[in-house]
């Protein structure tokens, strides 16, 4: 299908011109016809074409999936993303960060991948989707050990190619979640407890700034402070247009898979993941992985819940001592342990797309008490919303993961991060609870659920002296404030940066999905 041409008489304008002209309500039409006279028609496409509905096909969440831009567009070069800013900014007056400013421009939003859940992340009613599905090149520079990796790339892709060099990088852990929310996020990974987050394996990031001009920020040029503040700040001081990543050699297998259970377990693995966070990035114990998570889902089929655990090993050894625990707790019913790729094993955590998701994370102290009352609370909602909701359709989950020390401590090794885990000296448990659904009816009674379940769970936690202020941003709702959970001092930095890079508030006022720290 031909891309939609745009061109109108203001085409004779300069496109400074047309830059000043556009106010704050620019059209979402007037602003893709600013994007065709900058000389970017071709890559532009409207309702009208094919590239249009395939794009909105192939979000994670609904949420996302409907919402309508006036029109998409999808550049092929770091250079055609400058160009896209420069004709999409208008002027804007005074300092974003004290919310006393009125930045004019044209309203956009950016997708990478297409996976985050919460509504308006990745895509924009009315306004201009800038889509990075035509940049998703992976390139392995074996003379630096670094994979070179586009924004619209998928891990399961870079997984692949990266197989054929026998080297990896620190990437998801399933296979259609894209490497740009994931990272700018923090991101956790397989190896997490070895080398880090996600973010914390990141050499250098290309951005494209407010400005329409181009950098590259590391841990030893003058873009230091961009570098430290892009490792899960999101995406509040520009578009990333390449993320070079520090790879390593790691086998070609994994040992692992997953392990189903009956509700009737819940106990025995609570415990058994208490044990396992306990030691979890000690010395011999930085090899494993394990998720457990509780799901049901209405008209499945099973009375109640199951469980099902996520285990792996990354250095491929079988039977892995680590992970024996879980292995060995008796009456399982499904049992998919295995030796196989890292693409199997992320292809087998896939969540599939199509329904509206509502999320909540938290973290606490590696306590089994508050993950047995998360656990009866759930199946107390549960009940609940089916109750009131019992014919609608739902799958509900609630899930627990460690995070170490260790972890925490690679942060420092790579340039830092902002998430503001440094001084934490206890392993402390990651929970995401999540709820989809297909009926858009059911998000006040969805919303509502979530949140006192989470509420509960926080003040339960709080109670027993084991709360931590961290939370994940890949995980978290819209209403809650990962920002702030990074500490006084990180959101300050982080305003500070914004400040400097991007000081007409453009990515917090034109690009208005996502976590703002303007709004921390």
């Amino acid at each position: 299908m031909k891309p939609q041409t745009f061109f109108s008489p203001a085409g004779l304008v300069t496109l400074l011109s047309m830059a000043t002209s556009i106010d704050a309500q620019t059209s979402g039409e007037t602003c893709c016809d600013l994007l065709g006279q900058a000389g970017l028609s071709q890559r532009l496409f409207t309702i009208s074409t094919e590239t249009y509905v395939n794009a909105e096909a192939t979000y994670w969440s609904l949420d996302n999936a409907n919402r309508k831009p006036k029109c998409i567009f999808m550049p092929q070069t770091a250079d055609e993303v400058a160009t896209a800013i420069k004709a999409l900014n208008g002027p804007a007056v005074s300092n974003v960060h004290s919310k006393k400013t009125c930045n004019k421009g044209c309203k956009f939003a950016v997708r990478g991948a297409g996976h985050m859940a919460n509504p308006g992340a990745n895509n924009i009613n009315d306004g201009v989707t800038i889509d990075f599905s035509a940049m998703t090149t992976t390139t392995y520079h074996a003379d630096r050990s670094i994979a070179s990796i586009q924004p619209g790339t998928r891990w399961g892709s870079v997984y692949t190619e990266l197989a054929n060099y026998e080297t990896m990088v620190l990437g998801g852990r399933a296979s259609t979640v894209g490497v740009s929310g994931l990272i700018l996020g923090g991101g956790n990974s397989f190896y997490s407890s070895q080398r880090g987050f996600a973010c914390d394996g990141v050499a250098n990031f290309e951005v494209v700034l407010a400005d329409g001009s181009i950098v590259n920020a590391n841990a030893t040029n003058e873009h230091a402070d961009l570098y430290r503040a892009l490792k899960g700040g999101s995406s509040n001081f520009g578009i990333v247009t390449r993320y070079d990543l520090n790879t390593f050699t790691a086998p070609a297998t994994l040992w692992g898979g997953t392990i189903g259970f009956a509700a009737s377990a819940g106990a025995q693995l609570i415990s058994t993941l208490q044990k396992f966070v306990s030691v979890l990035g000690d010395e011999g114990h930085q090899s494993d992985s394990a998720i457990v998570f509780w799901t049901y889902t209405q008209g499945g089929g099973l009375p109640e819940p199951i469980i099902i655990s996520a285990l792996h090993n990354v250095e491929g050894k079988v039977d892995a001592p680590g992970l024996a625990d879980f292995v060995s707790i008796p009456g399982n019913v499904s049992f998919a342990m295995r030796t196989d790729s890292l693409v199997a094993f992320t292809d087998e955590l896939e969540v599939p797309r199509g329904s509206y998701n509502s999320w909540r994370t938290l973290t606490f102290k590696n306590s089994g008490e508050v993950m047995t009352h998360a656990v009866d609370t759930y199946n107390a909602m549960v009940k609940e919303f089916e109750a009131e909701a019992p014919t609608l359709g739902f799958t509900a989950q609630c899930m627990f993961q460690g995070l170490s020390v260790n972890q925490f401590k690679q942060a420092a090794v790579n340039g830092g991060n902002v998430l503001g885990l440094d001084d934490r000296t206890d392993n402390l448990i990651m929970f995401l609870g999540m709820l989809a659904y297909k009926d858009p009816s059911l998000e006040s009674l969805v919303n509502a659920k979530m949140t006192a379940w989470v509420d509960d769970i926080k003040k339960f936690a709080a109670s027993k002296g084991a709360d931590d202020e961290y939370l994940f941003l890949n995980y978290a709702h819209i209403s809650q404030s990962p920002f702030r959970s990074y500490g006084q001092k990180n959101l300050a930095f982080m305003k500070e940066v914004a400040d400097k890079y991007d000081p007409r508030g453009v990515f917090q006022i034109n690009m208005p999905g996502g976590f703002k720290i303007s709004k921390a």
